[in-house]
């Protein structure tokens, strides 16, 4: 989640934005298997089915 957060601020995102990429970090990790990090797929996939 932390990475999606500074993504977001990083790049100049508006408050909404910024958590949703948080959101959207923290589920893409969970996604994977043991303890690997998150995937730009999952994070893409986890973006796309956000409202």
């Amino acid at each position: 989640m932390v990475a999606g957060l500074i993504y977001g601020i990083q790049n100049n995102l508006p408050p909404e934005k910024i958590l949703k990429w948080g959101v959207a970090c923290g589920v893409a990790t969970t996604m994977s298997e043991g303890t690997g990090l998150a995937t730009k797929e999952n994070i893409d996939r986890v973006l796309k089915l956000m409202k």
